[in-house]
């Protein structure tokens, strides 16, 4: 069974919660997995925005599946993430690629990268997790620069799955079946998913939490409820937002990306 991650820090155990996925993360991606249409999801909106070889960052990169593809697009991909063993396994299954997996450290706080280090942000999965979002997502824009894009995806809470998922994690909170849950290993992992997908706000709730971090939508009806509902199939929204230039003290920002948004 997992340890008792629940028990430890949010971020410790999100981190352990991962590493023990790790190992079979990689068959999500295949042609009956759940993750399958992702990469396309994410390399397509890229390409929409960005031209190769525009420098990209892979924040929360898992075991490589996207950075490999937007690598083999002619992008300059750095991936990294928390999780020592999905590090590992993206290594090693994509050690032919041009990529730079970073590792970052189990309590990091800043990342390891100077300002203004790269045109666009993906994070897949990523947000829902953070226990920290005002500093995370102000990290993500010091890293980017001037209307850089950053892509993430959410939790869609109008979907069926997500509803059902919210009313057992009010029960998994109140310490209801947890005994039960973790006698067998799969409903084990799914509690302690559960558990630890803590942001799942509605399309508003998004906008403002980046909006703190001076990101803002490149199209504002993906952040209209009527967008998020139109899209209740999916359990997962695609959001593209961008960092806004920031002037201080009399000081230029950096120089501006190559993205730019494209006309629809």
């Amino acid at each position: 069974l997992l340890p008792s991650a629940f028990r430890l820090p949010p971020s410790d155990a999100v981190r352990t919660l991962f590493n023990h996925k790790a190992r079979g993360w990689r068959s999500k991606y295949g042609s009956r997995g759940t993750l399958s249409s992702r990469v396309e999801q994410f390399a397509a909106r890229l390409a929409g925005l960005c031209l190769p070889p525009a420098g990209i960052l892979d924040f929360g990169c898992g075991t490589g599946e996207i950075a490999a593809a937007i690598d083999r697009m002619g992008y300059q991909v750095t991936a990294c993430d928390f999780a020592e063993e999905m590090i590992a396994v993206a290594r090693s299954n994509y050690s032919e690629t041009a990529v730079k997996w970073v590792r970052l450290k189990s309590d990091w706080k800043l990342l390891p990268f100077a300002d203004g280090s790269f045109d666009g942000i993906v994070a897949s999965s990523v947000f829902e997790y953070l226990d920290d979002l005002p500093r995370v997502s102000e990290e993500l824009f010091r890293v980017l620069r001037p209307e850089g894009v950053l892509l993430l995806t959410v939790p869609n809470p109008h979907n069926v799955v997500r509803k059902i998922e919210a009313r057992l994690r009010a029960m998994l909170l109140m310490d209801r079946s947890s005994r039960l849950l973790r006698r067998v290993q799969r409903l084990d992992s799914y509690a302690t998913y559960l558990r630890l997908s803590r942001n799942r706000f509605e399309a508003q709730g998004w906008q403002s939490v980046l909006s703190v971090a001076h990101f803002a939508p490149l199209e504002e009806r993906e952040f209209s409820p009527e967008a998020w509902q139109g899209q209740s199939h999916a359990p997962l929204v695609l959001l593209a937002v961008k960092r806004m230039a920031v002037v201080e003290s009399g000081q230029r920002d950096a120089e501006a990306t190559l993205c730019r948004s494209v006309e629809r």
